[in-house]
């Protein structure tokens, strides 16, 4: 069985990655991120992309079961842009 994982540098989307690998019903896993891997499997492939938005170009290239991990979170503006409240 072929395994298609969105996601898969973060907390959640690297625990599955390892849980898809270490699963001898698996043959193949694709990664799909925006950021290398830093794992050496056989059985791993990754496609690396920019964006969500360009799945459709890749789509091609994406089989078997399909697993998403997404995670949306609200980042922190630069040290210089925050503002800091003091208490007199």
């Amino acid at each position: 069985m072929i395994a298609t994982l969105i996601g898969s540098t973060g907390l959640t989307g690297s625990f599955l990655t390892q849980q898809l690998l270490a699963d001898s019903a698996i043959t193949k896993v694709i990664s799909v991120s925006r950021k290398a891997l830093k794992i050496s499997n056989a059985k791993l492939t990754e496609v690396l992309i920019s964006d969500l938005a360009e799945l459709p170009s890749i789509e091609s290239r994406i089989r078997g079961e399909i697993y998403s991990v997404v995670s949306v979170r609200q980042s922190r503006p630069p040290a210089a842009k925050r503002t800091s409240k003091k208490s007199i």
